[in-house]
């Protein structure tokens, strides 16, 4: 019995040691709003992507994006800050005080007043949502690693 509990213990150290490919990571809500701090729709900028679509062609979109560079967050599982490259493929989860969620797309937030606007569709950019921050209890951000082509950014 020692010997299997000494390959499961094996099993487990090596799997932990592989990057999951959806990570998650925490952006505690008073850092959220320092990096969103002085972003609003006047500050987002028009990007072009295309995605993929039927046999092999690449469909564009075109829609606005935040001039954030780098997302600070923390990564619970290592208890260590991280730094997350910010694109179109960052997703958001925002925990409502409510216990309800919903997702959008990092690049797409924006504050308005006391409100984080943000978008959870390419197709149907100009569909938002906004969320008072004093409704926001957890926000969370992990690379979906949606295949996309950036065209002008």
């Amino acid at each position: 019995m020692a010997s299997l509990n000494n390959v499961i213990d094996s099993i487990q150290t090596f799997l932990a040691k592989i990057p999951s490919p959806f990570k998650s990571y925490i952006i505690p809500v008073e850092s959220m709003k320092e990096q969103m701090q002085g972003i609003d729709s006047t500050k987002l900028r028009k990007v072009q992507i295309s995605r993929p679509g039927v046999m092999g062609t690449w469909i564009p979109l075109s829609y606005f994006a935040n001039p954030i560079k780098v997302i600070k967050c923390w990564d619970p599982k290592k208890d260590v800050s991280h730094e997350l490259i910010n694109g179109p493929s960052i997703e958001t989860r925002i925990t409502m005080t409510n216990s309800k969620r919903t997702a959008f797309y990092f690049d797409s937030l924006y504050i308005d007043g006391n409100n984080l606007v943000g978008s959870s569709s390419r197709i149907i950019s100009s569909h938002s949502r906004k969320i008072p921050f004093e409704e926001i209890k957890k926000v969370e951000v992990q690379n979906s690693r949606k295949l996309y082509r950036i065209i002008s950014y």
